[in-house]
């Protein structure tokens, strides 16, 4: 066996592996997280490939995690477990389930639940000249909370944003993973100008995806901002009263609004409009 790290926030996972078909995959999805250094180690994980064509399985000390091809659905799988271990006890800082993106020397930071529209909000301004950091977790440590540290992978898109987001990719695309379950896309395809940065926040921006509404833009009050941030806290139990005077501080400090759209071209026109918005400002 071999073994992959996967380092975030503090916090280690370690990846037990057999062979080279898994080592590419696990590469594929955590390759700016790798942290093979580490002495302690939150869960130990094997991933392996079964005699049965085309089959893999995944296990914790818990017992099988997983058993199937090596596609979406196991990269759901693979994620979800290494994000929860990652953040069980973590009582280090916030983390948030938000996309961020870099602009100008600041991070913006786009929170969500699952659905919200986030990924797919993150990968567009990502193929429009923002610079990548996260399209799910960020984590911003108590001994600082002006820097953002990103849970940096590739971009995981569900079924209905796969398309409208490949097509903005103009070179070659058999990186992509995609099958049923939607579509993995490397972020660099999107945009090649990635750099690993600690920045900090400047602006949180809500993205919420809903079909057939016109969109538009809404600038929320230090009260809606600390509601919804509580919402996407990952960690609030593990930290003194849920981070709640954390949160209230960074959502009375920064400027917040919701975009909400039914497709990327409404969504670039508000885009747009904001940014003008804070330029007049």
């Amino acid at each position: 066996m071999q073994i992959f790290g996967v380092g975030f926030a503090g916090r280690h996972v370690k990846i037990c592996y057999d062979s080279g078909d898994v080592a590419a995959f696990i590469d594929f999805l955590f390759s700016d997280l790798s942290s093979q250094l580490f002495e302690e180690y939150e869960l130990e994980l094997t991933f392996v490939r079964r005699s049965e064509p085309n089959t893999y399985a995944i296990f914790s000390t818990k017992g099988l995690l997983f058993e199937g091809t090596l596609g979406v659905k196991a990269a759901a799988v693979l994620y979800d477990v290494v994000i929860f271990n990652l953040l069980n006890y973590n009582n280090s800082g916030i983390a948030l389930h938000a996309g961020a993106i870099s602009y100008q020397g600041k991070f913006i930071l786009l929170p969500g639940e699952s659905g919200a529209g986030k990924s797919s909000a993150v990968a567009w301004l990502t193929a429009h000249g923002f610079s990548y950091a996260t399209d799910e977790l960020v984590f911003l440590h108590e001994c600082d909370l002006s820097r953002v540290v990103s849970f940096t992978r590739p971009i995981c898109l569900k079924q209905g944003s796969v398309e409208p987001i490949i097509a903005e990719i103009t070179g070659p695309k058999h990186t992509i993973l995609k099958d049923e379950w939607g579509a993995i896309v490397p972020h660099r395809l999107l945009n090649a100008d990635y750099a690993v940065s600690s920045l900090s926040p400047g602006l949180i921006v809500f993205p919420t995806y809903k079909n057939d509404i016109p969109a538009r833009l809404e600038k929320l009050s230090g009260a809606q901002v600390s509601t919804r941030l509580m919402a996407c806290c990952a960690n609030a139990r593990n930290l003194k009263g849920h981070g709640f005077r954390e949160i209230v501080n960074m959502a009375r400090s920064l400027p917040a609004y919701q975009i909400t759209y039914s497709n990327f071209n409404e969504f670039g026109k508000v885009v747009e409009d904001l940014f003008s918005t804070l330029g007049r400002k």
